[in-house]
This record gives C-alpha cells, sequence and structure tokens, in this order.
C-alpha cells in the first residue's frame, strides 16, 4: 500500500470490480433482449456499448470517490475522524444489495415494458415509493437502535459518529428516491445521460466535502451527503421529466 500509494488502490478497484462488469453484460442481455453474436444491429450494439461503460463506471466511481473523501479527511484531521465517516459508510452498504436485486429483477423489467405514459408514470412513481419507503423504513429502525449497532459493529470509540447518523441516513432515503428515477431512465437506454449525472454528482460531492469541512470539522463531509443527493435527485428527475415528454412514449 505504501507503495503504490493512491494508485495501487485505484488499481485494485478496477481488478476487483471485473465481476460486475461481466455481471452489467448479462444484465443488459436479459432485461434488453440483446444476442451476443459476430454481427449485431448497430442500435443494438451502440446499447449494449452504452450499458458496459455505465457498469464499469458504476463499478468504481462511487469506491474511488470513497477513497478520495477518506484519504482528505485524514489528512485534514486524523485517521480516527476519517473511521467515524468510513463507519455511517459502511451502515449504508446494509441496504444496498437488497434494495439493488429489487431494481434489477423486479423493478427494471417492469418499466422496460411499460409502453404507455401513463403505465410508465405510475410504475416509476410505484418504484421511488417502494425503494424509499424500504430504505426510510430501514433508517428510522437503524437510528433508533444506533449507539448498540455503532458499538456491535465497530468498537465503543465509533459511537461518536451517532450524532450525525440522522443526516446520513436522510442522504440514503434521497438515494434510493435518485436511484428509482435512474432506473427508469435505464430502461430507456439513457446510459450516457446516466454516467454524465452521477459523475457530475460525484465531483459535486466531493468538493462539498471539501469546501465544508475545510470550513468546520469533519461533520462537514457528513452535511455533503444529503445536500449534494438533493441536487442529484433533482437533476434526475428533470432529465426524467424530459423524457417523459421527448421519448416515443405511447399515449392512452
Amino acid at each position: 500500500g505504501k507503495i503504490w500509494g493512491i494508485y495501487g488502490a485505484c488499481f485494485g478497484l478496477l481488478l476487483g470490480q471485473i465481476p460486475a462488469v461481466l455481471w452489467g453484460f448479462r444484465a443488459f442481455k436479459k432485461f434488453f433482449s440483446v444476442r451476443l453474436s459476430l454481427r449485431w444491429p448497430k442500435k443494438q450494439e451502440n446499447g449494449m456499448w452504452n450499458f458496459a461503460l455505465l457498469a464499469l463506471y458504476s463499478a468504481i466511481a462511487t469506491q474511488l470517490n470513497q477513497l478520495l473523501i477518506r484519504t482528505h479527511l485524514t489528512d485534514q484531521f486524523s485517521e480516527v475522524q476519517a473511521g467515524y465517516w468510513e463507519a455511517l459508510q459502511r451502515i449504508s452498504n446494509l441496504w444496498v444489495p437488497v434494495v439493488s436485486v429489487l431494481f434489477t429483477s423486479l423493478f427494471l423489467p417492469r418499466l422496460t415494458q411499460r409502453k404507455l405514459r401513463s403505465e410508465f408514470m405510475k410504475d416509476t412513481f410505484l418504484t421511488v415509493l417502494a425503494a424509499g419507503g424500504l430504505v426510510f423504513l430501514f433508517s428510522v429502525t437503524v437510528f433508533g437502535i444506533k449507539e448498540w449497532l455503532m458499538e456491535w459493529l465497530f468498537s465503543k470509540e465509533f459511537t461518536s459518529a451517532k450524532d450525525m447518523m440522522g443526516l446520513h441516513l436522510m442522504g440514503d432515503v434521497l438515494k434510493a428516491m435518485t436511484w428509482s428515477f435512474a432506473y427508469a431512465l435505464l430502461s430507456r437506454k439513457k446510459s450516457i445521460a446516466l454516467l454524465i449525472i452521477d459523475l457530475l454528482f460525484n465531483v459535486l460531492y466531493y468538493g462539498l466535502v471539501v469546501f465544508l469541512s475545510n470550513q468546520g470539522d469533519w461533520t462537514g463531509a457528513i452535511l455533503a451527503y444529503p445536500l449534494a443527493m438533493v441536487v442529484n435527485l433533482c437533476a434526475t428527475i428533470g432529465f426524467w421529466a424530459v423524457i417523459l415528454t421527448k421519448q416515443p412514449i405511447s399515449h392512452e
């Protein structure tokens, strides 16, 4: 780690996410009925590469951004404060696998099949309610047992991070809602637009972490998460609304 530094860490992240990229190809083939062959139709070929690019980016961008944030907190404050921030990230990761399975196995196929504008809108909002509601229940539960959970998962020293858990969990609920609209866009094969929106979110998130933490203490990094997620949600909803009016979806 000392020899390679951040470059070695980034290379490790890339290698570790290769299985996720391969899974992304399989998911695209399943949900959009693309058959692998030596000669693809041009439209399907473009869709395949777009999805592969999104899968590759999504596999490494979040972890890379977290690595940069942790490095900043360590340099600006100490490993202790960086550890508090990391503890909240680990708790967030508890709900991600469950909700991800629901998105890919249930919500995305339904959204892909919707041809009527009213059905597409209805299923999008049902997805928002289902995913957002599930993460909200998770957040309320975690917040209610935050002291015991922090001590059980980590140690007594990490209970100092519990005061900021409410803000972080708020960001998680916003994240689940954002994912709902993002998967609605993905069902319309808008992978490049999603990549751009998420790239801007990660840049904004890191920028807010640096700015807010420099203004005060490490808790600025916690506040940066829900603030950046609000902007991300608004941008995703805005693009979803544009697609709703421009994309050829049939009226009733």
